[in-house]
């Protein structure tokens, strides 16, 4: 059996962790403390998977219309991220590569909270279960793994 990890890097973020036939093992938040993000317990999580999980961590680039001090942090973050799954069989995922196989990439006349609410509504009708509005990272962790399946990466 073969397993597949999403993972959502952002604050509202989130892992979802789903076999070879979709079925849906796990789905967390992104660990969090107070001041960041909680690496201990992350890395605890990438440690207890399965050895044939596929790894898919999405990984945006340069975000355009934010300062230079919360994309810095950003991309510590994702490198810490890097970090602990380097000894998986991980994969880099760009947004636009997963989204476009499920069509929810954004329209540029669109809001951010247009175009997250269509995500969750595409992990809803790939999986059949129902989301809240602020647990989109979670549906696009979600929808991460299942592009890495349906791509058997």
């Amino acid at each position: 059996m073969h397993f597949y990890l999403g993972i959502d890097p952002g604050r509202r973020g989130g892992l979802a962790l789903i076999d070879e036939h979709k079925n849906l093992i796990y789905i967390e938040p992104m660990p969090l403390l107070s001041d960041g993000y909680n690496y201990i317990l992350i890395y605890e999580m990438i440690e207890k998977l399965p050895d044939n999980t596929t790894i898919l961590l999405e990984l945006k680039p340069g975000v355009m219309d934010k300062s230079a001090s919360p994309t810095t942090s950003f991309g510590f973050h994702c490198g810490a991220l890097y970090g602990i799954c380097i000894n998986h069989n991980t994969h880099i995922i760009s947004p636009k590569t997963w989204k476009t196989e499920f069509e929810v990439f954004r329209n540029y006349k669109e809001t951010r909270p247009d175009m997250k609410l269509r995500s969750i509504h595409a992990a809803e009708k790939v999986f059949n279960r129902t989301f809240k509005k602020n647990e989109d990272g979670m549906a696009e962790a979600l929808l991460i793994a299942e592009y890495g399946r349906r791509q058997k990466l």
